[in-house]
């Protein structure tokens, strides 16, 4: 069955060390890559495992990716893709391997669905995990709950540690392991040494979703994966938190991450709690 097979493949690639799935799909059909990164990450992530989906990184040469890659290329048959078909020969000419599928209908769609929910239930058979729960996510939703919780009993959310102030920018993270750093750029540049090879590097944003910032986070992590080798993600929220948040939290210790929030220049009541929208995303 083409589900089983392709369950197989992308297992044993996982259990080889490569468990870094790139999605390259021909433009027509990039909106599914969105929904295959949900049902691979949070299907797959957790007891310290998982597959990670890399959706919407620009293909590069050889060269910028580590040994720990495979590519899925999800193509129209109607689809002109010549730039892209030269990218993957060089790719698999440089030993990285890839599943080639093909849609001869747009309508086929629709199998694709099917087979890819089939393959990744297989996937966690093979990989020794329950497919269908998401422990970690249910966590977060509890944690949230708890913080709301204090947020009702003493008006104020708990302090996040600060790492630094720059200008109009306030880090925050664990203010211990950056100790006697001043500067947003060698924060940053210690941030970015953590990395390993094999490493994946998380831009997670609770920022407006425009062409602007998509622009902006595709240009980071072009610029990261081409300088440090390793796979990059980039999600909104609060998407990212049913979609890889599971993964990001139950998956394997290689992720590095980095999470952009904002002000919010507006804010918005719920009716009949004491908290409002902007406390709830805090939380």
């Amino acid at each position: 069955m083409p589900g089983a097979r392709r369950a197989g493949t992308i297992a044993t690639f996982a259990r080889g060390g490569r468990d870094k799935m790139t999605l390259v799909l021909d433009p027509v059909l990039d909106s599914l890559g969105l929904w295959i990164e949900q049902l691979v990450a949070e299907s797959t992530g957790k007891e310290g495992v998982g597959i990670v989906p890399i959706s919407g990184e620009p293909l590069g040469p050889p060269e910028v990716y580590g040994n720990d890659r495979f590519f899925v290329y999800i193509h129209y048959r109607e689809t002109d893709n010549a730039e892209v078909e030269a990218k993957l020969d060089a790719l698999a000419q440089a030993g990285h391997p890839f599943l080639r599928i093909i849609l001869n209908e747009l309508v086929n769609l629709g199998e694709e669905f099917f087979l890819w929910e089939f393959a990744t239930a297989l996937i966690g058979a093979l990989m020794q995990i329950n497919p269908f729960d998401q422990p970690n996510v249910q966590e977060s939703k509890t944690n949230t709950v708890a913080l709301i919780d204090e947020y009702k009993a003493k008006g104020k959310l708990p302090e996040q540690d600060v790492i630094l102030r720059d200008g109009e920018l306030t880090a925050y993270g664990t203010a211990a392991a950056f100790a006697g750093i001043s500067t947003l750029s060698a924060l940053l540049k210690a941030h970015f040494a953590r990395v390993k090879a094999g490493d994946y590097f998380a831009i997670t944003q609770y920022i407006q979703e425009s062409p602007g910032h998509d622009g902006a986070l595709q240009a980071m992590r072009s610029a990261i994966r081409d300088r440090l080798k390793v796979a990059t993600t980039t999600g909104y929220a609060p998407r990212f938190l049913h979609s890889t948040g599971q993964l990001h939290k139950g998956g394997g210790d290689n992720g590095v991450f980095i999470q952009i929030t904002s002000d919010d220049a507006d804010d918005v009541p719920i009716a009949g709690e004491p908290f409002s929208f902007s406390i709830l995303k805090t939380a």
